[in-house]
């Protein structure tokens, strides 16, 4: 495993040792650790590629992300 930081975004923690990792998948990852509703870190899984808005085989942990709705 190996961590990328960027300067305004949360760690991004890699399990990708043993495969490529996509250009456009790093660069998305990127714009999602720099959400501010992450919370601590984003995991990257080997089978890591582009998605459409997250990537498909990581995990993004949020918090306060949703806002519970009340209904009349």
């Amino acid at each position: 495993m190996r961590v990328h930081k960027e300067p305004d975004g949360v760690p991004i923690k890699l399990w990708v040792d043993s495969v490529e990792l996509e250009h456009q998948a790093f660069e998305q990852l990127i714009r999602v650790s720099r959400l501010p509703f992450i919370y601590r870190h984003v995991a990257v899984m080997p089978d890591v590629h582009l998605g459409i808005g997250a990537t498909v085989g990581s995990v993004i942990p949020t918090v306060k992300a949703i806002r519970a709705r009340r209904w009349p």
